[in-house]
């Protein structure tokens, strides 16, 4: 019985026409894909990310600029957060907490975040 249903699916993949695939999903899809992806811009929240060791990308300029002047230094689990213009607000690793001047925050250090995990820690903004 598996035997006879094998041997109906394969019969039915050989008549698959991989060409009108190409033409009526395929293609349609990957070019309404890269159209949008032209168009559609990141949100400014986004704009500056910071991780690694002290370094960071800008995304308000295209290509990206790489920027040198943070002061986080771990594997992974970095966060950051923008205003709505796209300026950075603060970046954490989820231990410490640094300002848009790379100075730590008000009650920005020993915070519960692991240095370890891929995401120590959380920005949520206000809505």
């Amino acid at each position: 019985m598996l035997l006879c249903h094998l041997s109906k699916l394969s019969a039915f993949i050989m008549h698959i026409n991989y060409n009108n695939l190409m033409q009526n999903f395929l293609f349609p899809f990957l070019l309404s894909f890269f159209l949008l992806s032209s168009i559609v811009s990141a949100q400014p929240e986004a704009a500056i990310w910071y991780f690694g060791s002290e370094a960071g990308l800008d995304f308000r300029q295209t290509p990206p600029i790489p920027l040198i002047d943070g002061k986080m230094s771990n594997i992974e689990g970095g966060t950051s957060i923008c205003d709505a213009k796209g300026n950075l607000l603060f970046y954490t690793d989820g231990i410490r907490v640094w300002n848009k001047k790379h100075d730590i925050m008000d009650r920005g250090v020993d915070l519960f975040g692991d240095p370890s995990a891929t995401q120590s820690g959380v920005i949520v903004p206000l809505p």
